[in-house]
């Protein structure tokens, strides 16, 4: 099967912004009628172009009449690292997921379609009770048989790499955002960070171009350096230059330790726990890790998710802690990507990350952040936990806040989140009339997931919008030529 080309545009969503009344979808068909592409968007004359040429596109959106470019600026590019972490993790999480899904499921097709199926197509039943059959096959049958059974187990040999595997392309990613962080941060003023007590030779100065250039080596020498040490020596590192505290009040420090002790023993070839790994985890106050000296190494699609999560929540606010103490005057900026990060986690039914970090964030003492930003911070931790079938702790999120102040627009959010349909519905036209909300907000925003196949909702959208909140499939096979 041909891989099928898709591209997605990653640039945020103005919640005001008014949104076109149509849009397009074309796909471009190969031989045998494989899908080689497809191309989405409101601009038709952009479609059509790509319809028509082999330029890979995914969704389009109409450019500017005045293309214009702006210098990055040391908030702008934090900005640009806390969206890549949080993108790398939604990549890495669709990945667990699918080759999970694909272990089992491609075993299951050998199974039955190179073993069972022949077999019941050309071997006759002997024997058959409440779950099993039982077929008389000849020696050939036999030996083909063996055959695929020994393909089978080379499969799974096979899928027994790929966890580990994945939890070292985890952990790479995560080290090389940690390095991009500390190369942006260190760059742009280099000699307030590095240690000034340093012996360089004079033909080393010499030998660059400018005493630019000679800074721009000082700071890749001291990442290359950064990037040899342990993981809790980097750490270390990033809390003196940058004066911020991550190890003594983070509560997930053990298991971040513990990741990459892990990842250690996989990558020297280990097949067992060791006793060095047990004695840096009981340093940093890993539960339970005594117990597993001497046993086999597991890595399974649970401990692969909980170490994403884990590594993503701590770069995200590694970047956001910098951010804040090394650009005070940018803390309002700083809350408001992190939120949008957080939603773009929630948007995408991943609610764990979200809630460990928007707890955090919330609960800052002396923070410059307007009220409006810290509202949006508690529905969207409130519709985390609402998500995760935490009922509990949403409402108790809900009820620290007392929304009869607030505008229209948090509140229907709000009555969403409690499924109170009735007054979902008092505040439906004044949000879309004063222009706070538009129709595509009802079927996308998270928060409405849980009121959206109510009768009296749906009814609600068409009166006010005049079409179905949700779009009518049409069945191809009923249209005539």
């Amino acid at each position: 099967m041909q891989q099928i080309e898709f591209y997605v545009n990653k640039a945020f969503k103005q919640m005001q912004s008014p949104q076109p009344s149509q849009a397009f979808f074309a796909i471009r068909i190969g031989q045998g009628s494989d899908y080689k592409g497809f191309s989405f968007g409101t601009d038709l004359e952009g479609i059509k172009s790509w319809a028509k040429s082999p330029a890979k596109h995914g969704e389009l959106e109409t450019p500017p009449a005045t293309p214009t470019e702006i210098a990055p600026s040391t908030e702008h590019q934090l900005a640009e690292l806390m969206s890549r972490a949080a993108d790398m993790a939604l990549g890495l999480s669709e990945l667990i997921l699918a080759l999970s899904s694909v272990a089992s499921a491609l075993t299951d097709v050998v199974t039955r379609s190179e073993i069972v199926k022949p077999i019941e197509e050309s071997s006759p039943l002997i024997e058959e009770g409440d779950d099993y059959k039982i077929y008389s096959i000849t020696q050939d049958r036999l030996i083909k048989v063996r055959s695929e059974h020994r393909r089978l187990n080379r499969m799974d040999r096979g899928f027994e790499v790929i966890p580990t595997s994945v939890l070292l392309t985890i952990v790479a990613t995560f080290d090389s955002i940690t390095a991009d962080i500390v190369r942006t941060m260190l760059g742009k003023n280099p000699e307030r960070f590095v240690s000034l007590e340093k012996t360089v030779k004079i033909a080393d100065i010499l030998g660059n171009e400018s005493f630019e250039d000679f800074k721009s080596r000082i700071v890749d020498d001291e990442v290359y350096a950064f990037s040899r040490g342990s993981h809790e020596s980097q750490v270390q590192s990033i809390e003196r230059w940058f004066d911020i505290k991550i190890s003594e009040s983070w509560e997930r420090w053990g298991d971040f330790i513990e990741i990459f002790e892990r990842r250690n023993l996989i990558a020297h070839g280990e097949k067992l726990y060791t006793q060095r790994y047990v004695s840096i985890c009981s340093k940093n106050k890993v539960r339970d890790c005594a117990s597993r000296l001497g046993d086999k190494i597991q890595i399974d699609r649970s401990y692969l998710t909980k170490s994403l999560s884990i590594l993503t929540e701590f770069s995200i606010l590694m970047i956001f802690s910098i951010w804040r103490k090394q650009f005070p005057e940018q803390q309002k900026h700083a809350f408001d990507t992190i939120n949008e990060v957080c939603y773009r986690f929630i948007s995408q039914a991943r609610y764990s990350v979200p809630v460990k970090i928007i707890e955090y964030v919330t609960g800052l003492k002396n923070t410059d952040v307007d009220q409006a930003t810290i509202l949006m911070m508690k529905v969207n931790l409130a519709s985390s936990y609402r998500h995760m079938d935490k009922v509990d702790e949403c409402n108790e999120v809900l009820n620290s806040v007392d929304w009869s102040a607030v505008s229209d627009r948090y509140g229907i959010c709000v009555a969403a989140l409690r499924e109170d349909i009735d007054l979902v519905c008092d505040l439906f036209a004044p949000v879309v009339s004063s222009g706070k909300m538009e129709k595509n907000d009802f079927r996308e925003w998270p928060v409405f997931d849980f009121i959206r196949n109510n009768d009296k909702f749906q009814e609600k959208f068409l009166n006010v919008f005049n079409e179905p909140l949700f779009e009518a499939v049409v069945d191809s096979s009923s249209i005539s030529e």
